[in-house]
């Protein structure tokens, strides 16, 4: 597996990664924000990455503060901004490649 494809890097969740839905899935679900309930009032954004960190090690990912950096760079700063701001945001793919460039190195 190349390390430079976020597509396929199991330690990168982005938008473009195969397991991306599911972790907005699980994000938006009882395990996250809790947005999936349809109660509004059930909403538990914390304005920082509890839920998305405790997510991201349940799947796997190996450096969830290095995925949540990234994430926060394309304006998920928290767990609901992951949620309203990172889906489909083109410039990730390209930042998470540089970065796993840059740690090989």
């Amino acid at each position: 597996m190349s390390r430079n494809s976020s597509a396929s890097d199991p330690n990168m969740i982005t938008p473009s990664h195969p397991r991306w839905d599911e972790f907005q899935e699980r994000l938006a679900g009882d395990e996250g924000c809790g947005s999936l309930s349809g109660d509004k009032d059930s909403w538990r954004c914390r304005h920082d990455h509890r839920y998305s960190r405790q997510i991201l090690v349940q799947m796997g990912v190996e450096d969830p503060t290095l995925n949540l950096t990234l994430l926060a760079e394309q304006g998920g700063r928290c767990d609901c901004e992951i949620l309203f701001n990172v889906a489909g945001a083109p410039e990730l793919a390209e930042l998470v490649e540089d970065s796993v460039g840059e740690r090989a190195s």
